[in-house]
């Protein structure tokens, strides 16, 4: 479990910070259910991006052909991307589930 609480706490390092910039700067101009909704993506895309991380490291390394760190970089940034596109084409629904659960607590 600990590994999982890791994950998270690292892309919400990565990601955290461009999210709530984001956020914050829509405060203002869109409803406060608008933000929810895109908090609620985001977070769904987070929990995306653990999903898939967590994939490929259930798959073993034959050791045949090494990874470079350019490699593993660009895979990071690839299932960030996906992870970001299921979420904004509610693949598994999460952001809806949890908007439909705190959309009676914003005014």
């Amino acid at each position: 479990m600990a590994g999982v609480a890791g994950l998270v706490d690292n892309i919400v390092a990565n990601r955290g910070n461009a999210a709530l910039d984001s956020l914050s700067a829509m405060k203002g101009r869109v409803s406060d259910k608008e933000r929810l909704k895109v908090a609620c993506q985001g977070f769904e895309a987070m929990m995306n991006q653990v999903m898939l991380r967590a994939m490929r490291e259930a798959v073993p390394d034959n050791g045949f052909i090494k990874r470079s760190s350019a490699e593993k970089i660009w895979t990071d940034m690839l299932d960030e991307k996906y992870a970001d596109t299921m979420a904004k084409n509610n693949v598994g629904g999460l952001a809806d589930i949890l908007y439909k659960s705190l959309e009676p607590s914003v005014k």
